[in-house]
């Protein structure tokens, strides 16, 4: 076993679930091997280039409708996109969206490893909203996190409002990448990230750090000293804390999955207050969750923390050596995996071994399901396409790779065609009915410059037995 590493709303819009169903746009509606499953596929923005480093969130304020953030390459610009219903958005490929440039400055490069989520309005003044929508990303041109925030305090107040998360007076330093945001119960705005620092001479540091709103000026980083920022672990002249996934459970305890890099190792770390054994005064416990000594574990993760009493921690995340997707659960007794044998780690389907760029995204349904939307690239000289697994327990069959007992069941969403890759980023939401949505990119290589567009799939039917629920 190796050794483990770790140290010290009164909104202008208005947009109705149903209508944003019916109105979408179908461009293509895969027929795949389990037709009983229908996903309708459309186009959001296909030129500029749009779609790389895209996250999803849905608007529990607005029937639960996707917003998508995701970096505009052209402009090198922060983008989030919005359903407003038909006729009313401004989209290139799809007037029932709204498309946004949010962060741009000429000749810098803004809105790299994006992540975002929604807070609804809890405010029972009616001329006052909390509702708002935040956005984490990586600025490059300044090296440093940023928080991009929509917000309308009060009745027709709608605006972005931009701020510094993190940053450092070394310009060799680079804080922010990989970035996974979560707001809280209350609305408090959580982050993970990556740093690597090398302002320590001679030696490279690199780290996995995590930024909670305070607000006041009481903090220790960000604008106005208004965010406190934490090391949860860090390795020197090593490569440690990229693929961040951060996820809150029930209680607002923060979770985070990331990569070891070095070992090639997926680890998780989460919140204790005090007698940790990693991040700043022993705030954190480190535990790797999958330490495969032959193989390189641990790229793209996607974590979900446990919701109530009766759900679990839960993570996908890539076997680059096997070329599987993996999926690895906490669960009471022994498992297969873990410091102590308390997670049953498993391979679910194979993606393809050695790819460098690939998307994993785990959402966890009503009925306490896992779902996870991935790239598909196992089949060599293939386009890559879009997929997604469930645990086989209510469906017809088991069909794709797996350990468990019930072992997963497969399909394809979106499959590539020719030089036209799906899925290279991809994020996957659920709805209260159950049916997912995945927003995703689509690489089209077959014009130079090569052209990515964003894309949106959902789901609407999901097979159960013996009943096709829609």
């Amino acid at each position: 076993m190796k050794a483990r590493l770790c140290i010290g709303v009164t909104v202008v819009m208005t947009i109705l679930a149903a209508a944003w169903l019916s109105n979408a746009q179908a461009t293509s509606s895969p027929e795949g091997e389990f037709p009983s499953e229908a996903w309708n596929i459309s186009y959001v923005s296909t030129n500029p280039d749009a779609g790389r480093h895209l996250s999803m969130a849905l608007d529990e304020q607005h029937d639960y409708a996707p917003w998508i953030a995701y970096y505009n390459q052209t402009y090198s610009s922060l983008m989030v996109a919005h359903y407003v219903g038909a006729g009313n958005g401004d989209c290139n490929s799809n007037d029932a969206w709204k498309c946004e440039q949010v962060d741009y400055v000429n000749g810098e490069t803004k809105g790299l490893y994006t992540s975002i989520d929604t807070y609804p309005d809890t405010d029972p003044d009616p001329f006052f909203s909390t509702w708002k929508v935040g956005v984490s990303y990586y600025d490059a041109s300044n090296r440093s996190l940023k928080y991009a925030r929509y917000a309308c305090p009060l009745m027709g107040g709608c605006s972005w409002t931009i701020s510094t998360v993190d940053s450092s007076a070394d310009a060799s330093d680079e804080l922010g990448r990989y970035t996974s945001i979560k707001y809280d119960s209350n609305g408090t705005a959580h982050i993970s990230y990556h740093v690597i620092s090398d302002s320590i001479d001679p030696t490279r540091m690199e780290m996995v750090k995590y930024a909670s709103y305070i607000g006041g000026g009481d903090g220790n980083c960000g604008d106005d000293n208004n965010w406190m920022c934490q090391v949860i672990a860090e390795a020197f002249n090593m490569s440690i804390g990229k693929y961040t996934s951060l996820d809150l459970d029930w209680e607002n305890k923060p979770y985070i999955s990331f990569y070891d890099g070095t070992y090639g190792n997926l680890w998780y770390a989460y919140y204790v207050g005090s007698g940790g054994d990693c991040g700043s005064g022993g705030d954190w416990e480190c535990r790797f969750i999958d330490d495969n000594d032959s193989a390189d574990v641990g790229m793209y993760s996607s974590l979900h923390a446990p919701q109530n009493e009766d759900d679990y921690l839960r993570v996908a995340y890539y076997n680059s050596t096997a070329g599987t997707l993996m999926y690895a659960y906490d669960i009471s007794g022994t498992g297969d995996c873990g410091e102590n044998l308390e997670w049953l780690c498993t391979p679910v389907d194979e993606i393809g071994a050695g790819l460098t760029q690939a998307a994993i995204s785990l959402a966890v349904n009503p009925d306490n399901e896992t779902l996870i939307a991935y790239t598909d690239g196992h089949a060599e000289m293939a386009p890559l396409g879009l997929k997604v697994a469930s645990p086989a327990i209510d469906m017809p069959y088991a069909n794709c790779g797996g350990e468990l007992f019930f072992s997963f069941y497969c399909r394809t969403v979106d499959n590539g065609y020719q030089d036209i890759h799906e899925a290279q980023s991809a994020a996957l939401a659920i709805r209260p009915n159950g049916l997912a949505v995945i927003a995703y990119s689509e690489l089209d290589q077959s014009d130079y410059p090569a052209q990515v567009n964003l894309k949106v799939a959902y789901q609407m039917a999901r097979t159960l037995l013996p009943l096709v629920v829609k």
